[in-house]
C-alpha cells in the first residue's frame, strides 16, 4: 500500500480531536464516507482541493467563532 505523505493527514486528525469528532460525525459533517475519513487519515486516499477549502473555512470559524461551528456539529 502506497501511503500519501501530505500535511492534510495531520489536519484533518488534528481538526477531528480539537471538535472531539468520532470518525462518524466528522464523516456526517463532510458528508463523505467514514471509509473515506479513514483512509484520508492513513494517508492511502488524497483530500480533494475543494474539500480541504472546505475544511480549511471550518478551521477559520473554529478560531473567529469557536461557539458557532456546534449548531453544524452532528449530535454526540
Amino acid at each position: 500500500m502506497i501511503t500519501l505523505a501530505t500535511p492534510d493527514v495531520d489536519r484533518i486528525k488534528d481538526m477531528r480531536s480539537r471538535l472531539a469528532l468520532s470518525v462518524a460525525q466528522c464523516a456526517d459533517m463532510l458528508k463523505v464516507s467514514t471509509h473515506t475519513i479513514i483512509k484520508w487519515e492513513n494517508g492511502s486516499r488524497a483530500v480533494s482541493p475543494s474539500m480541504m477549502h472546505l475544511i480549511d473555512i471550518l478551521e477559520m470559524l473554529e478560531v473567529m467563532a469557536p461557539d458557532m461551528h456546534a449548531q453544524f456539529m452532528p449530535a454526540k
